[in-house]
């Protein structure tokens, strides 16, 4: 049976900091991949940072964070990637991780327990 090496990465994120929590999530990407990790796992709500409060009522807001997902995605080549966003579907706001394989987002799952 072959193995899989999976990691998961803490990075220090800070709501509205848009550049320095994109630099944490590639620096994160670009570690595991040094260290050969086939899938990397990073943090709930990792593009925005945790502590948004009310902005992930806004529209503006999840609308970003998803296009920070996009400046993400050339840096997920030959690695699996999990990382977190908020994603607002209709007049619905979900804590959600984006899966992406190899550049390409394979899907998101939605937080189903809140604490």
């Amino acid at each position: 049976m072959s193995s899989i090496k999976i990691a998961g990465a803490t990075v220090n994120q800070t709501p509205l900091d848009w550049s320095g929590n994109l630099s944490r999530i590639i620096l994160a990407i670009e570690e595991a991949k040094k260290q050969e990790v086939e899938i990397l796992c990073l943090p709930e709500l990792a593009i925005t940072g945790y502590g948004s409060e009310d902005l992930f009522l806004s529209y503006w807001y999840p609308k970003k964070a998803l296009a920070q997902l996009e400046l993400i995605l050339p840096h997920c080549s030959e690695i699996t990637v999990a990382v977190g966003l908020p994603v607002r579907i209709q007049d619905k706001v979900f804590n959600c991780v984006a899966v992406i394989e190899n550049t390409v987002v394979k899907g998101f799952v939605a937080k189903q327990f809140m604490a």
